[in-house]
């Protein structure tokens, strides 16, 4: 039997030794280049730093809408949670805890049940209205590491409806939020709506400046460039007149040169006559 188990052991160190041998004659056979950059080019990811991370969208609070939401609604959209909770009073845990009572009461309240760790550590935090309502948006997002396998309600009508609901499983249910709450839950998302307004007529504003700022210039260089053409014309017009006078001065030029070709042209003539006169003068004296 121990021969068995030395010829086990020693199967298994050879094929040890020859995985290792062989994972080092490949490293020193096989040389891979490494490039210098990738081929593949991810937007956001060069090397001016990573992309901004995108402004995470603010919750919408249900404090202004809990005094006219609808419970019925509420416990309607309850039925989703019942494979996980249930809601009467003295109710048994299920995957996740009894919510009887639970508007108001704190974090990991019930010391039958085992919470996860994330809402463990926020014991002796109440669930207010505005906890629940951040708990139903996103669940994992409020508590990561959470049990609760929920994926979250996006409404903030349905969240309302259903927090409606949840108070008034209670002996005693919670006051509702006081109309000082309400104006000042609305003016805080009003002020936030009015900041994002803000932001982008600024961002209008500059771009409106940056606009006229353009026009300006190609104005400036539409009239420097038509003074440009005028100058040019008026050397032109120059230039042309004055190879005008010269044209001009070359043709009284022309017309003299007649003039004096025919003066010259006369006084040659002028002078064969009076050699002819002479001849004829001679003649009469050699015959007399």
């Amino acid at each position: 039997m121990s021969l068995e188990l030395n010829k086990t052991a020693a199967a298994v160190l050879t094929a040890g030794v020859v995985a290792m041998t062989a994972g080092f004659i490949a490293n020193l056979l096989v040389h891979p280049q490494e490039l210098e950059e990738n081929v593949y080019v991810i937007a956001g990811s060069g090397d001016g730093g990573a992309a901004s991370a995108p402004e995470e969208e603010q919750l919408a609070s249900v404090i202004p809408l809990l005094g006219e939401a609808d419970p019925a609604n509420g416990e309607s959209l309850s039925r989703a949670c019942t494979a996980c909770h249930t809601f009467d009073e003295g109710g048994a845990n299920k995957v996740g805890p009894n919510l009887w009572n639970i508007v108001g009461a704190d974090h990991a309240h019930k010391e039958d049940f085992n919470y996860s760790d994330a809402i463990a550590g926020m014991s002796g935090q109440a669930w207010n209205y505005e906890e629940l309502n951040a708990f139903l948006a996103n669940p994992r997002g409020y508590a990561p590491g959470t049990k609760m396998t929920y994926g979250g309600m996006r409404k903030v009508e349905d969240r309302a409806d259903m927090i409606a609901w949840l108070r008034s499983l209670s002996g005693s249910p919670q006051p509702l939020p006081t109309p000082e709450e309400v104006e000042a839950a609305t003016q805080e998302a009003s002020g936030g709506e009015e900041a994002e307004s803000e932001g982008g007529e600024g961002e209008g504003g500059e771009g409106e400046e940056n606009a006229e700022d353009e026009d300006a210039q190609d104005g400036a260089e539409e009239e420097g460039q038509s003074e440009d053409g005028g100058a040019e014309g008026a050397e032109s017009s120059d230039a042309q007149g004055q190879s005008g006078d010269d044209s001009g001065a070359s043709e009284e030029s022309s017309g003299e040169q007649p003039s004096s070709e025919g003066s010259e042209s006369g006084s040659e003539e002028g002078s064969s006559e009076s050699g002819d006169a002479e001849g004829s003068e001679s003649e009469e004296e050699t015959t007399q």
